[in-house]
């Protein structure tokens, strides 16, 4: 028990407090002092931020703006494309291929972090039964791991799976898991670009085209072909493949596949 704010006896606790609670507090002078105080936190933060969202900003700015334009080699080289609006995303949504690489995206990322903290957590396990040398010795080993440059990365996993000079390929040979010698590991014989010769006329290449994704479907590939015709389509080499490129993708919209290779036929 206890009494109340105007000196009544008989309040619990409770309500006693609640009743000295709900009068006014006196409040805190602002002065210039607390005001520098409670903004230096966020003023020296600022710099960072402002570079960070610059840096990260404006490229996915850039990204966004560029989904929603048409873009082939011709519109890459004069960095222009035209509006097309949601088509490029009707057509992802649409694409097969998009789904099942965004799935083994997926798989590939629940994968490698779940390696890497598994992995993570038992060398640092490891780190505390070793001695000093073979401690040191490992921590500089994951240091210069961590430190080495994507792009120096990238060319040692290169030189490793290199078809010609790979230690990936020599080693699974001496091992006897079979005959990697002059295996290319990213060889893929469903892009490049063909020359054809002596074709005059858009119904002979569409002809020929169709032959050949017939060959190719044969050979379970399922490659499109895109053509242009000299001078019919144009009397420059830019021209010349900017036909050939816009009847690629537009054959592999009727085909329901984005894979392809750019036919290139130049009359004679």
């Amino acid at each position: 028990m206890s009494t109340g704010p105007g000196g009544e006896t008989g309040f619990p606790a409770l309500t006693a407090a609640a009743a000295e609670a709900a009068i006014p507090r006196r409040r805190r002078r602002v002065t210039r002092h607390g005001v520098v105080r409670a903004l230096a936190p966020y003023a020296l933060i600022a710099p960072t931020v402002l570079a960070v969202g610059a840096v990260l900003g404006y490229p996915l700015y850039l990204l966004g703006r560029l989904s929603f334009q048409q873009f082939g080699l011709a519109e890459l080289i004069l960095q222009q494309g035209p509006w097309i609006g949601l088509d490029n995303y009707t057509r992802l949504f649409h694409d097969r291929q998009f789904w099942t690489v965004l799935l083994r995206t997926f798989v590939f990322t629940f994968v490698n972090v779940g390696l890497t903290m598994v992995l993570g957590t038992l060398i640092a396990l490891l780190l505390t039964r070793l001695g000093s040398f073979m401690r040191l010795l490992l921590t500089t080993g994951l240091v210069l791991v961590w430190a080495t440059p994507v792009v120096v990365a990238v060319n040692i996993f290169r030189w490793m799976v290199d078809f010609e000079f790979g230690v990936l390929n020599w080693t699974l040979t001496e091992l006897h898991v079979g005959d990697f010698l002059n295996k290319d590991w990213f060889a893929d014989p469903t892009t490049g670009f063909a020359v054809i010769t002596a074709l005059a006329r858009n119904d002979e290449a569409a002809a020929l085209a169709a032959k050949l994704e017939a060959a190719m479907a044969r050979q379970e590939s399922r490659i499109t072909f895109g053509w242009a015709v000299f001078p019919a389509d144009g009397e420059n080499a830019l021209s010349l493949y900017r036909a050939a490129d816009e009847r690629l993708y537009a054959r592999k919209l009727v085909r329901g596949q984005r894979a392809g290779r750019s036919l290139y036929t130049v009359g004679a």
